[in-house]
């Protein structure tokens, strides 16, 4: 599976991988079921003060959709999605599949503490215009459990920081000494 191979190259080359999971209505038929969705960790943005994800005040997941994605998905607020100067790095030039200019979508997951429990709540921002805002529609939170919807995965674990190491930091030292004998051949044969 493709996913799964994508996920395993994330962990190995750039130290994390993360899945985001959640409810899809449209899955088996309509009845709907689980959904595990690859997010790449360079469209995710956490707390740099945590520790762990779930420690985070606040997430942030930038997606990129086409307009027609957005007409569809929110017709009552399409009218008032500008465009943005943000690019897809998927498509060529900006400009997806379907010919369609891509905007950028930012989830904004927030969780909160009331005292008692966390709740976790989500924006969807898009193109300057407020989408969606799950403190009218579940004033309790999106998920009884009070967490954010991802799962980090590191090949090795980094100081400081939610980000792993991936498997090229432990080739680092090999690399240097690599460029220190490389530099001395360059040294000698200037020399002769």
């Amino acid at each position: 599976d493709t996913e799964h191979i994508a996920l395993a190259t994330d962990m190995y080359v750039t130290g994390m991988a993360v899945v985001e999971t959640g409810w899809d209505p449209d899955a088996d038929n309509g009845q709907g079921n689980v959904r595990v969705e690859r997010c790449p960790a360079e469209h995710l943005y956490w707390d740099p003060m945590a520790k762990k994800l779930q420690q985070s005040r606040a997430v942030f997941r930038a997606i990129f959709h086409t307009r027609k994605w957005y007409r569809e998905h929110y017709p009552g607020e399409y009218r008032y999605i500008q465009g943005d100067e943000f690019i897809d790095p998927d498509a060529p030039r900006g400009v997806n599949a379907d010919g369609q200019d891509s905007v950028m979508m930012l989830e904004y997951w927030r969780r909160e503490y009331d005292g008692r429990r966390h709740r976790v709540h989500v924006a969807y921002i898009a193109g300057r215009a407020l989408l969606y805002d799950s403190r009218e529609s579940m004033p309790e939170g999106v998920y009884a459990h009070g967490e954010y919807p991802f799962c980090c995965c590191t090949y090795r674990d980094a100081p400081r920081t939610i980000a792993g190491r991936g498997v090229i930091d432990d080739f680092i030292e090999m690399q240097r000494y690599a460029n220190r004998n490389a530099h001395y051949i360059d040294i000698n044969t200037r020399m002769a």
